[in-house]
């Protein structure tokens, strides 16, 4: 799996050996040894490298479920782009070609970028809102791109959300003859393939797969080009609700659509996934011979009746990982703690690149909230304790083990401070605000993210 590019690097490193060692506890209020820094300042300080777009998938209350733009991982037996598939010489001599995932040249990418333009006005839309996904497969029920996958422009692989993946793909049709052993090109067809997956996390475990080829530059026989195709899909999330792509003969920076959809025959507690792809023909007018290529089976797409607590069913994108992220001007207390563990060395922020993953079991949830925040310790009046990483996950206390620590201002003198590396974190903070964020936790990533057993998830102070 590979990121757009940028994680914080040496300099956030520098910050965290500040923190842990207690040097910037002197932000602290000289008359409230027990306050929090005030970390404002160095957030903004840090949280502005060149990331990787953070798309915004639910919100609540100073909370915000996230989801980073990934390429989407893929199967080495598998290619999302074919390099070339070209049919026999009919009796004529002609013979058609086609190939994905090619280079542009610069006539060829201004086309590019003009047909990709023309998509951008009804995105919006497909940013703000969860396409809803439909069961009456037809050209009519294509979705409009997000503008994320607009943006990224074609990049030749699937880029994915906790929700959608979407991709551009460049390809070429050429028409050639040959006569008399010459063979001469007499037509060729630029174009742009679409793709586009995308699910309802929390509504139904129908899932969509869809496609558009757009024609960027015409030129000769190549002209009225007929392309249709058909979708196919490996995996238990397999169970087909309709499909759709016709024959179509798009015009200039017009395209000719298939839309195609799958589900999962939701099994109690269960889980079941599904890789699309679509095989797409093309014939040119006056060959005899199609030539067909095989956009391949990315991104995987899961859908589950496993959420703790809830019948509800659903389908994510379980390649790309979910965030979660605190406003630290919502959570001040909570944030700063967060903050000061993460950078201690405990896992669980996207800028160090190592998730938590979430245990289920209500029982060793209950060990690893006792191993961090026992009884024995006293509790300030208004706060409660706050353990780091959560007791619902399998980082925890207990079952991740290693060293408990705290900072100077968390008002628990029984644990050491200044300790970094593997373990736990506890501090006593603010009582309701503690609460919040754990619930926000539960209604705002674990389940619209539909976060199950062993996924791994991030949580970020911003």
């Amino acid at each position: 799996m590979k990121h757009l590019p940028g994680r914080l690097g040496a300099s956030a490193l520098g910050i965290a050996a500040l923190l842990v060692t207690g040097s910037l506890s002197a932000t602290a209020s000289t008359s409230d040894p027990a306050s929090p820094p005030d970390l404002s300042a160095r957030l903004a300080a840090t949280r502005t490298t060149d990331l990787p777009p953070a798309i915004e998938l639910a919100s609540e209350g100073g909370a915000s479920a996230v989801s980073r733009l990934t390429e989407a991982p893929r199967s080495a037996t598998l290619r999302s782009a074919p390099a070339e598939d070209c049919t026999d010489a009919d009796g004529a001599g002609r013979q058609v070609c086609v190939e994905l995932g090619t280079e542009l040249s610069a006539s060829q990418r201004k086309a590019a970028e003009r047909d990709i333009a023309a998509r951008a006005e009804g995105a919006s839309a497909a940013t703000k809102e969860q396409p809803k996904a439909r069961t009456d497969a037809s050209v009519a029920a294509v979705q409009p791109l997000p503008q994320w996958c607009l943006d990224a422009g074609v990049q030749n692989t699937m880029y994915i959300t906790r929700s959608a993946g979407c991709g551009i793909y460049s390809g070429n049709l050429t028409v050639t003859r040959t006569v008399n052993g010459a063979t001469t090109v007499v037509g060729t067809m630029n174009f742009l393939a679409y793709r586009y997956v995308y699910t309802t996390q929390s509504v139904t475990t129908v899932w969509a797969n869809q496609i558009e080829v757009s024609p960027t530059i015409i030129t000769g026989e190549a002209a009225g080009t007929s392309i249709w195709g058909t979708a196919a899909c490996t995996g238990t999330a397999c169970v087909s609700a309709g499909q759709s792509f016709p024959t179509q003969t798009p015009a200039l920076h017009a395209s000719a659509d298939g839309e195609s959809y799958f589900q999962w025959p939701a099994v109690s507690g269960g889980k079941g996934t599904g890789a699309p792809s679509w095989t797409v023909t093309f014939k040119a007018p006056t060959a005899q011979n199609q030539s067909s290529l095989t956009l391949g089976a990315v991104p995987t797409v899961r859908c589950d009746q496993a959420l703790p607590g809830s019948t509800s069913i659903g389908c994510v994108i379980p390649g790309a990982t979910p965030e979660i992220t605190y406003s630290y001007s919502s959570f001040p207390e909570y944030g700063a703690h967060l903050l000061a563990a993460e950078e201690s060395g405990l896992p669980g922020s996207w800028y160090s690149g190592a998730p938590l993953h979430r245990l289920t079991n209500s029982t060793l949830q209950s060990q690893n909230r006792n191993t961090a925040c026992p009884s024995s310790l006293v509790r300030p009046t208004g706060k409660s304790c706050d353990e780091y990483p959560f007791a619902s996950t399998w980082e925890g206390a207990s079952t991740g083990g290693g060293q408990g620590r705290t900072f100077d201002w968390c008002q628990i003198p029984s644990y050491p401070t200044g300790i970094t590396g593997p373990g736990y974190s506890a501090c006593m903070i603010d009582a309701t605000e503690n609460s919040r964020a754990g619930s926000l936790l539960n209604s705002v990533l674990f389940v619209p993210m539909r976060v199950i057993e062993a996924d791994a998830f991030y949580a970020t102070v911003e």
